[in-house]
């Protein structure tokens, strides 16, 4: 019978290659997982909370205001009177006196104007105007203008004399570069008393831009 190969014994040998291997992985996993546990580290923790994301602000500094109609018509120099601290008048960073709407920011504005009147009248002419009171030119502005006059057809004699076709409305508006202390205001060359209901007859603005110096060229 033939004998084994010279050699270490088995334990000896699996002794050896457990050795060997522990040493060549030893180093190997041991930094392995010391960088995963430092990366670990880094990594921000995970979290089921939603993170609010705030809107931008609007800005709430534009100036605007909305005049409602006064049951004293005009005054002496056909300048519309209005309501300015009752009903859904409001102003927000403008001023009133005397029938005017007063800047206090310059900016281009939108301006607007409604007026209604009683024409009951056969004919009755008239005219709806938007001026401007400013000190850049020494004197007031005609910003807007509607006239027209206004006859009314034959009646019926049955025909109700406050019928809606004895009413009659203008509206005006449009933007405009407004300075600091110019009044807007509404003149009526008509005598004749308008509407009783306040939300037929209207001053108001809104700034869409403030001013910017212009480019020079």
């Amino acid at each position: 019978m033939a004998e084994a190969c010279n050699g270490p014994p088995p334990q000896t040998f699996s002794h050896r290659l457990s050795h060997l291997t522990s040493q060549n992985l030893s180093g190997p996993i041991s930094s392995s997982l010391q960088g995963d546990k430092m990366q670990s580290q880094d990594r921000p923790k995970a979290t089921n909370e939603i993170t609010m994301i705030r809107p931008q602000t609007v800005d709430q500094e534009r100036p605007f205001a909305h005049l409602m109609g006064s049951n004293r018509t005009v005054d002496k120099d056909n300048v519309v009177q209005w309501l300015n601290n009752s009903g859904d008048s409001i102003t927000y960073n403008m001023g009133y006196r005397n029938g005017r709407l007063l800047v206090e920011k310059e900016g281009y504005y939108y301006i607007y104007s409604k007026v209604s009147l009683d024409a009951e009248e056969e004919c009755l002419y008239f005219q709806h105007e938007v001026w401007r009171d400013t000190t850049a030119y020494g004197k007031p502005i005609q910003l807007l203008k509607s006239k027209r006059p206004r006859c009314l057809t034959d009646r019926p004699a049955n025909r109700n004399p406050s019928a809606v076709d004895d009413y009659w409305n203008s509206f005006l508006a449009g933007i405009f570069e407004l300075n600091k202390g110019d009044g807007i205001y509404v003149k009526l060359d008509s005598k004749e008393k308008r509407l009783p209901d306040p939300a037929d007859n209207l001053l108001g603005g809104f700034m869409i831009s403030e001013k910017h110096p212009r480019p020079t060229q």
